[in-house]
Parts: structure tokens; C-alpha cells; sequence
């Protein structure tokens, strides 16, 4: 059986499933974390060269991180409320040891040495960082001057400044 059908009948729609619906069946050992992170980093790579989205995705990080949700969870650990949710955060978000360039290339080598308390707080409840997503400069302007420009898959976007994510 592939890693695909071993999530169940909904597991090739992982990546539309609710973070509520995921953590729950993750946490109740029906799904595994590190299938659902396979089912949402394969998206990232059929959809990434179109739409341009991720700056930087962290594949190894995120399928050991849920390797670990899906052995605690063997050994009776108690889920937090986004047991084995793929995530992505904001390339403007400091996170431990990952460049995070907030879209401006002043920055484009700045390795911060602590996690914003967005980044921790995802690892606490059991999230699963899968990468970051392109941000304007400095989260202010209307396009990143360090990764590429995302492209959006509709004509408008209802936030010009969020880089299209």
C-alpha cells in the first residue's frame, strides 16, 4: 500500500482537510503525521514552480517532526490541539537556525538565533513548520525584493501586501 492510501479514503485530500479534522484523526492514531506531511509536501511540489509560494520548505525538519508526533502518539501521548497539522508561517517570522530574509535582501542572510513565539507555539501544540511562505518587504510592501514574486492562482488578491499568500 502507498503512503497515500494509508491515510484512508480522504488522504489524497489532506491538504483541504481541516486542522481541526487532521489533528483529530492524527491524534486518534487514524492517520499518521508523517503521511499527512507527505500529502501537503507534495502539493508544495506540484503547485510551487506555478505559483511561486515558498521561499523555503524545510522537508527533512517537517517528516522528522512528524515522525516523532506519530511516536508519541504509539506510546499514548497526550495530543495538543494541532497534533500532526502541516503548517507553513510567514518567511517575516524569526525561526531557530532557518534564514528568514522578511523579504528584504538587507536580510537575506539573517539566521536568527531564537523562534518567534509564533514558531514555538506551533511546535507546542504539535504543528508540523513544512516551510515559508514569500512575504513582501518587510511584510510592508507589494512585492519581496528577495524571493521571487509569487504568482496568484485568481486576478486579485484582497491583500496586495501579503505576497499572495
Amino acid at each position: 500500500m502507498s503512503w497515500l492510501g494509508a491515510l484512508g479514503a480522504a488522504g489524497a485530500d489532506a491538504h483541504v482537510t481541516s486542522a481541526g479534522e487532521i489533528g483529530a484523526r492524527v491524534g486518534s492514531g487514524e492517520w499518521s503525521a508523517v503521511n499527512v506531511a507527505r500529502s501537503h509536501l507534495e502539493r508544495i511540489r506540484l503547485l510551487s514552480d506555478k505559483y511561486k509560494f515558498f521561499c523555503f520548505v524545510y522537508e527533512e525538519e517537517a517528516l522528522a517532526a512528524a515522525a516523532e508526533i506519530d511516536r508519541v502518539e504509539r506510546q499514548g501521548g497526550e495530543p495538543g490541539p494541532f497534533w500532526g497539522v502541516a503548517d507553513a508561517l510567514k518567511d517575516f517570522l524569526p525561526t531557530k537556525g532557518k534564514v528568514t530574509t522578511p523579504g528584504s535582501a538587507a536580510l537575506r542572510d539573517w539566521v536568527p538565533t531564537e523562534d518567534s513565539p509564533e514558531v514555538e507555539r506551533l511546535g507546542q501544540a504539535g504543528g508540523i513548520l513544512l516551510g515559508n511562505t514569500t512575504s513582501s518587504k518587510l511584510a510592508h510592501a507589494a512585492r519581496p525584493t528577495v524571493a521571487r514574486s509569487t504568482r496568484l492562482p485568481v486576478r486579485s488578491c484582497p491583500n496586495p501586501h501579503g505576497g499572495g499568500t
